[in-house]
């Protein structure tokens, strides 16, 4: 009987410590992502999409409607 109180005694200070450990972290890694600017912080970043509206990209095959393989002219 005593070997299962004193086992059950280190499991509850283990888990004690593993819950001050953890508490540890978590605080550093708040304290440390408290400084992080936002990732959208500066919006001026974004590229210009009114010139990519204008231009479109080549097409593969300028003549596609001329040269329509669903004819069934071969």
């Amino acid at each position: 009987m005593a070997d299962d109180s004193q086992s059950k005694g280190m499991s509850d200070f283990l888990m004690k410590v593993m819950s001050l450990l953890l508490a540890i972290m978590v605080w550093f890694i708040i304290k440390t992502a408290a400084g992080l600017s936002y990732s959208n912080a500066e919006p001026n970043r974004r590229p210009n999409s009114s010139s990519s509206e204008t231009s479109a990209p080549p097409l593969s095959n300028p003549d596609a409607l001329k040269d329509n393989n669903g004819t069934n002219s071969e």
